[in-house]
């Protein structure tokens, strides 16, 4: 982690609430991919949450949909960026959705590779059905989360959280 990222990441932990959505950017072979096929900047979503005073991170990879330390998370997958969009829904309906997120996360733990194919045909306007009905990648689990908070966004990309928010969510300015 760079000295920039940590100290950002250090402002971030001082106001980080339950139920933010980290965007996530890398320079690593699999996240150019993805941001080369969405034309985005951002390859990874999660949200974050506190357990027993520890920032969480939970999220979709390749190894399950998990929680860890997002401090750990952030250097075991060399993200060099993030950035925080956050739920203006109130604390206990965002209580509620992660309730029911970890639920469904046990029937849902595998990681959805044909999906990365189902992007790759988007960036050039094929149709296809590819996806499994019970493995997720990243954004399907956010996706997920927002539609528990009320809000059916079509997400198919870490990229669309940007581009299909409404007023029920903020654009977090971490400034150091």
């Amino acid at each position: 982690m760079t000295d920039q990222l940590l100290t950002k990441y250090k402002v971030y932990r001082k106001i980080a609430k339950d139920g933010d959505i980290i965007l996530t950017h890398s320079t690593k072979f699999i996240a150019e991919s993805i941001q080369w096929v969405d034309n985005a900047h951002w390859h990874h979503c999660e949200l974050v949450h506190w357990t027993h005073g520890r920032l969480m991170g939970f999220g979709a990879h390749p190894e399950g949909t998990y929680a860890d330390f997002l401090s750990l998370r952030i250097k075991k997958k060399g993200w060099d960026d993030f950035m925080i969009i956050r739920p203006t829904a109130e604390a206990h309906k965002i209580t509620e959705a992660f309730y029911k997120l970890y639920a469904r996360s046990e029937e849902f733990n595998q990681y959805d590779y044909s999906m990365i194919f189902h992007l790759l045909l988007k960036k050039f306007n094929i149709n296809n059905k590819l996806g499994k009905e019970n493995k997720n990648i990243c954004s399907e689990l956010v996706q997920q989360f927002m539609a528990y908070l009320g809000d059916d966004l079509n997400i198919v990309t870490p990229q669309d959280v940007i581009r299909y928010l409404n007023d029920n969510y903020n654009i977090l300015i971490i400034e150091f």
